[in-house]
């Protein structure tokens, strides 16, 4: 028999049962079911492949007449089967099941679920197009009949895959569900494949009495108290069944949001209950992107209802304004690439559903592309340990913030990574960039919760020098910038507020500290085990215990190296402190308490301007103006922290694109040319890497024609 989508019942109308007397009058939004548990489907056993080319099988127009009849669920061994394959053991490790199903409205079955009960893999196609796998190979990949399952998975919890986009899969009329399950070893004892299909329902609950679904038809649906003769729906009649208690009623989501009042109506018309709910309109995101995929403000807002994986060499494109809820403990895969272009007016959000637990993390493992984020917002997700966490990746975020996370604000291991114009605030540790290609410019970064670090980069001996750079940091009962090991450049920040150290430099490497303000810490500058440090240019004035320190911190690894120039320590508990076999190299400073050993050394009032208020700019007649090594100012202001604007593909900073960029950077990979004076210009075509493409897109580029890239603001991590 044909037939439209059929209803789903609620538990609460699911027979007699359920009617209870004097219960209240209910309302909820009700999924309704495509293809139930226990349909008959064709089926044919993996003894080989099905006919014709590799997933002819899963299309409509497939010819399955010669495929057996069964109803589901299929396999053996778990006695729960209708269909049992009792001759599966020992000879094939596949069951291929093919469903024809009628939709009358594909816009019905926007929120659309596979719920899937299996022992050990399945790889699941709507009309051809693969729409969910488990244990059975990476997303996109072709089953072969005797493929096995690549890990074990036990019946008895059926699992529901959101199907995003399901509305564009579907044709209005004929479609065709084909799943094909695998065991995980012919000798298994056991083998199970059930499927459902499911359309609509509540994609989630909010606020008390907000669910948020899909637009388009929605069945309404509750359970009615004893005596009543009808039920209405915003005054038109529902459909009533007196003898199970319960009544439906259909309707469409067509704006942002409606409100929808139900009232049970006895033999006389009077009113003796209701009920309200409110519905809020979402497109569900959630499973593997099996093509690309453009998230455009007018079709938002989005729910992600259950993860999102964003596979190899399929890119997630996020427009200005776009607003995305994550359901609780949700978050995003990414081994592609994520661009999400926001704009200041129109930032693009990442937050929790109103009401509901934090939601998950973004996790990207060796994600191929170049992931970025401008202007773009996180709060009240979660961190495993990070709400963005990458391993071997490449992230821009720029003009975006991170606040309210439950975790740390970034972590990063072995990534190319650049965060500029940031604010990130009341989080556990903001920033843990650890091995990799760093910078970190004109950033807010403030008010951790629990005793963590702002910034903690943990360098290494041969990768490319750390960049710190005109940021505000303050706020946490432990460090501002805990630097581990690797070359790192610390520039222009202002640090302060924080119960240990404003920066702590700490093992082998090289660091250089210039133009930091550094007040109202614990201690300013710690260099310790052996950490060779350049300071110049620095104010660090007012910290409680200590200005400027070379320290021992692990026994047998020797004090810290510091060559302080052109500096004020002033007003600390103590101005400089050397142990074990540290030593701190002063010339041009101003430092409090004597005269320190060095050349053009002083000890007088900076005269400050307002220290109070944090202002460490100097006032007229400071002998400190005109003390400088270069006959400038002693100290860290005044400062230019204003953004350089370069040109993506400028090699060798020459303000202009010519043969002359491609040429650098050639000589740089081919040649052991001169480091390059800016790796952002280099990077061309923007892939997050300098190597041969950079060159090649700047010959296109200027033999074939084309516009030029845009001017980016930004400043320059050197070479």
């Amino acid at each position: 028999m044909r037939r439209g989508v059929a209803f789903l019942a609620l538990a609460v109308v699911c027979g007699p049962a359920a009617r209870i007397a004097g219960a209240d009058l209910t309302i909820a939004i009700a999924p309704e079911q495509v293809i139930a548990r226990g349909e008959t489907w064709r089926f044919l056993r993996g003894r080989a492949a099905p006919a014709g080319s590799a997933l002819d099988w899963t299309r409509l127009e497939f010819d399955d007449g010669a495929w057996e009849t069964g109803a589901a669920g299929f396999g053996y061994g778990d006695g729960d089967d209708a269909t049992t394959l009792i001759d599966m053991e020992d000879r094939y490790s596949s069951v291929y099941i093919r469903k024809r199903f009628e939709v009358a409205d594909p816009a019905r079955a926007a929120a659309l679920r596979l719920v899937i009960d299996y022992d050990d893999g399945f790889v699941a196609f709507l009309n051809g197009v693969e729409i969910a796998r488990a244990g059975a190979g990476p997303p996109g990949t072709v089953p072969a009949f005797d493929d096995l399952a690549t890990h074990t998975h036990e019946a008895g919890t059926p699992q529901a895959f959101v199907i995003a986009g399901a509305a564009t899969l579907l044709a209005a009329g004929t479609n065709i569900l084909a799943v094909v399950g695998f065991n995980d070893d012919l000798g298994s004892s056991d083998f199970s494949l059930h499927p459902e299909l499911r359309a609509g329902g509540a994609l989630a609950e909010g606020c008390p009495g907000d669910f948020y679904a899909a637009a388009g038809g929605l069945l309404l649906a509750g359970a009615a108290p004893a005596g009543t003769s009808a039920v209405r729906v915003n005054g038109a009649v529902a459909e009533l069944d007196p003898a199970l208690g319960t009544w439906t009623y259909r309707t469409v989501l067509a704006g942002s949001s409606a409100s929808f009042a139900a009232e049970a109506l006895d033999g006389t018309g009077a009113v003796i209950a209701t009920a309200t709910l409110h519905a809020v309109r979402a497109r569900p995101l959630a499973g593997i992107l099996y093509a690309d995929l453009a998230l455009e403000t007018a079709e938002g807002p989005f729910l992600v209802v259950d993860e999102l994986a964003v596979p190899a060499l399929r890119r997630l494109t996020i427009e200005a304004g776009c607003d995305i809820a994550i359901g609780p403990g949700v978050g995003f895969a990414v081994e592609g690439e994520i661009r999400a272009i926001g704009a200041v007016e129109q930032p693009i959000r990442f937050t929790r559903v109103p009401c509901q637990e934090n939601w998950g993390f973004f996790s990207f493992e060796d994600a191929l592309g170049e992931n970025v984020f401008r202007y773009c917002e996180w709060s009240h997700g979660g961190g495993d340990p990070g709400c963005l966490t990458l391993t071997g990746s490449t992230l821009e975020l720029y003009g975006c913030t991170l606040r309210d996370i439950a975790g740390e604000g970034v972590h990063a291991v072995g990534c190319t990574t650049r965060i500029r114009a940031c604010l990130i605030e009341r989080t556990e540790e903001a920033l843990s960039l650890d091995r990799g290609d760093t910078v970190v410019e004109f950033c807010t970064v403030r008010d951790v919760v629990e005793k963590s670090d702002l910034i903690d980069v943990n360098g290494a001996g041969d990768g490319p020098a750390a960049r710190i750079a005109f940021n505000l940091i303050s706020g946490t009962t432990d460090d501002g910038i805990d630097a581990d090991g690797g070359i790192i450049v610390i520039e222009g920040n202002v640090i302060h507020g924080c119960g240990d150290q404003a920066m702590s430099l700490v093992g082998a490497g090289a660091s250089t500290v210039r133009r930091n303000v550094c007040y109202g810490n614990t201690h300013g500058l710690s260099v310790k085990d052996s950490n060779v440090c350049l300071a110049e240019h620095n104010t660090f004035a007012f910290n409680a215990e200590t200005g400027v320190r070379a320290i021992e911190k692990t026994l047998g690894e020797g004090g810290g190296i510091v060559t302080l120039r052109d500096s004020i320590v002033w007003g600390n508990g103590v101005q400089l402190l050397v142990e074990a076999d540290g030593s701190i190299d002063a010339a041009y400073c101003d430092v409090e308490g004597g005269v320190a050993p060095g050349p053009g050394n002083i000890s007088a009032d900076p005269l400050f301007a307002d220290a109070p208020a944090g202002d460490f700019n100097l006032l007229d007649g400071s002998p400190c103006i005109g003390a400088a090594s270069d006959g400038g100012i002693i100290g860290a202001l005044p400062l230019d922290a204003s953004p350089q604007t370069y040109l993506r593909g400028d090699a060798n900073l020459d303000s202009r694109l010519d043969l002359a960029d491609p040429v650098r950077i050639l000589a740089y990979l081919f040649e052991g040319g001169a480091a390059l004076p800016c790796r952002e210009t280099a990077d061309a075509n923007t892939d997050g890497r300098v190597d041969l493409s950079d060159a090649v897109f700047l010959l296109r580029l200027l033999f074939g024609g084309g516009p030029a890239p845009e001017p980016e603001d930004a400043d320059c991590a050197g070479g």
